[in-house]
């Protein structure tokens, strides 16, 4: 972790040079000596870093306060039917989609802007840490008082690692595009194949196969062509490879223990254990990063006291937690199929999302075609995971009814 902490004071110190801000250069420079990497010793390409957008939170608001309008609506109307009307579940199942979709595509646009409007990332993810555990301990508190200490004691870890992937992610959305970003964490699998090899059991680790393998080095050529085409912060980038890496290892770890040593912990209570423990360490790097200063001077104090942005700050938190919500009922109700459908959907709204709103270049033909290259690719490479684990089950059913016949 501390290897961790120290990269993203160094997309810090990148960003002081960014912003010419010299009470922010000031504060960082006794902390950060001996770390030159802002230089052009470290990457010729960082004094050419994409320069910070004018984003209108006012279109941002009025964007989310449409969606949200819109799907508010249609549930008001739903709640209306009668359990008797015909196709009463189709229209529930397709109202948790369009609420997913219309959840992640606003958390998109509202951390995007608050990442670049503040510049606190830690601060920033202090204030939705303490909006979900505030929700979470009023709605399952007696739940946590109940549970099996040792079960809590292991599940102690993972705050560590929710309160990284929270935090890097931020400094994600502070230094490249939305389209950029999509294209990058559209590159996870890259990541988590050798993870999950390495370190799952031998029955759980993932099957490829020549069309999966194919479909990952189409999403990489797309990204690097993609990236080759137009100015890209190497910050950025670098931000969104630990974001992945953090985010890897932290389903892993919640995977392994869920099954395991907290299989008996409800969802709610370890919501509360990442959001409460996790202010624990991003407390920490606030104070180490000297964000709590820097938001306190007069120039950014100005946005900290501003009321949208602070209906912003606790909106992002509770549209963050429906993203979590809606996500769940759609896997209740949806084929792996269709969920990994919606999911790509979601994904060409935040690209269009970016191309929109926060101007992201749609005018480079090479980068047009990485951008293509990389939701193609994503698409391929779901499906053909989808047709390895129909195979696998097949194979299981077929041994099965091999080995009832023999008995």
């Amino acid at each position: 972790m501390r290897a961790v902490f120290v990269l993203l004071n160094i997309a810090l110190a990148a960003a002081s040079n960014e912003q010419d801000s010299s009470l922010w250069s000031t504060e960082y420079a006794s902390g950060l000596n001996s770390f030159s990497f802002a230089s052009e010793a470290w990457h010729p390409k960082v004094n050419a870093m994409v320069k910070e957008q004018e984003i209108s939170m006012t279109k941002v608001a009025t964007l989310c306060v449409g969606i949200f309008s819109i799907i508010a609506v249609l549930w008001i109307l739903f709640s209306r039917l009668s359990k008797e009307t015909p196709n009463y579940d189709m229209f529930r199942i397709g109202l948790n989609g369009l609420s997913y979709a219309g959840c992640a595509i606003s958390m998109h646009a509202m951390n995007k802007t608050l990442a670049t409007t503040l510049k606190e990332p830690s601060l920033i993810s202090i204030v939705h840490e303490v909006v979900a555990v505030s929700f979470f301990v009023t709605i399952a508190g007696r739940q946590l008082m109940e549970c099996d200490r040792k079960a809590l004691q292991s599940w102690c870890v993972v705050p560590i690692f929710f309160a990284a992937v929270l935090i890097s992610s931020l400094y994600t959305y502070e230094y490249i595009s939305l389209s950029m970003l999509t294209i990058m964490r559209n590159c996870a699998p890259l990541i988590v194949l050798p993870m999950e090899t390495i370190f799952m059991p031998a029955e759980s680790r993932p099957t490829t196969n020549t069309m999966s393998i194919g479909c990952m080095l189409v999403m990489l050529f797309g990204a690097i062509l993609y990236g080759g085409a137009l100015e890209v912060s190497m910050v950025g980038v670098l931000c969104a490879i630990i974001n992945m890496a953090i985010a890897v290892t932290d389903r892993l770890i919640q995977r392994r223990l869920l099954t395991e040593q907290c299989k008996s912990l409800p969802s709610t209570v370890c919501a509360i254990l990442n959001n409460g423990l996790a202010l624990i360490p991003t407390m920490l790097l606030a104070g180490f990063s000297h964000e709590l200063e820097h938001a306190t001077s007069a120039k950014m104090a100005q946005h900290w006291t501003n009321p949208v942005v602070l209906m912003f700050l606790i909106a992002s938190g509770f549209i963050g937690m429906g993203v979590g919500y809606f996500g769940t009922e759609c896997q209740r109700d949806l084929t792996a199929t269709s969920f990994f459908v919606m999911g790509n959907a979601t994904k060409c709204g935040v690209v269009l999302l970016g191309i929109t709103v926060f101007g992201d270049s749609f005018k480079h033909g090479h980068a047009n075609l990485g951008l293509l290259m990389s939701l193609t690719g994503s698409a391929l490479y779901g499906h053909a995971q989808m047709q390895i684990g129909a195979e696998a089950k097949e194979k299981q059913k077929l041994i099965n009814e091999e080995e009832k016949a023999s008995a």
